[in-house]
């Protein structure tokens, strides 16, 4: 909702927030973030990106509309 802020599903502030990756944040606007595991970094993308899978350990169901 807001460029910048970074929140979890719950809609806090994450209690572990890696790195970015070099050169970003550079998607323009409200994104997604990818994990890459290998180097322990972030990377912004656009949210309609296709990536390998998104984990949610809350069990509570995302709701967009509240992002």
């Amino acid at each position: 909702v807001h460029d910048g802020a970074f929140i979890d599903v719950m809609g806090a502030f994450p209690g572990f927030l890696p790195g970015w990756q070099p050169g970003d944040p550079s998607f323009m606007g409200p994104g997604c973030v990818e994990f890459s595991p290998g180097s322990r970094l972030i990377h912004d993308l656009d949210c309609s990106a296709q990536v390998a899978y998104v984990c949610e350990c809350d069990g509570i169901p995302a709701q967009p509309s509240s992002y």
